[in-house]
């Protein structure tokens, strides 16, 4: 397995090389990843506790709700990050088909 490289070793590399320039990105990828199944099982979690609460009257009710809601926001939350981090990923990947040097620059 490879050694990741640290903050110094990148210090040292130059600023436009493609290898800082993967390796700056590769722990935001894998951040995207599990905001995504996190954000998923938030939504339906929450969904599943809306729904639980709601068909059912009982003393428990008005938790299940709160707590459905608040699941389903963090849910929500979580999924716009990732589509507003997606969809800028995507218009510098097309900056970056204009003018190569677009994407190491920034």
């Amino acid at each position: 397995m490879k050694k990741v490289y640290n903050k110094p070793v990148l210090r040292t590399l130059d600023a436009e090389d493609v290898l800082v320039a993967r390796l700056k990105a590769t722990p935001k990828a894998k951040r995207d990843d599990l905001g995504l199944i996190f954000g998923i099982i938030f939504f339906l979690a929450g969904a599943a506790l809306l729904y639980s609460g709601t068909s059912n009257s009982d003393a428990s009710e008005f938790a299940a709700v709160l707590g459905g809601a608040a699941l389903i926001s963090l849910g929500s939350i979580a999924l716009w990050i990732l589509v507003r981090n997606w969809l800028k990923r995507k218009k510098d990947l097309e900056e970056s088909k204009q003018d190569p040097g677009v994407g190491l620059r920034k």
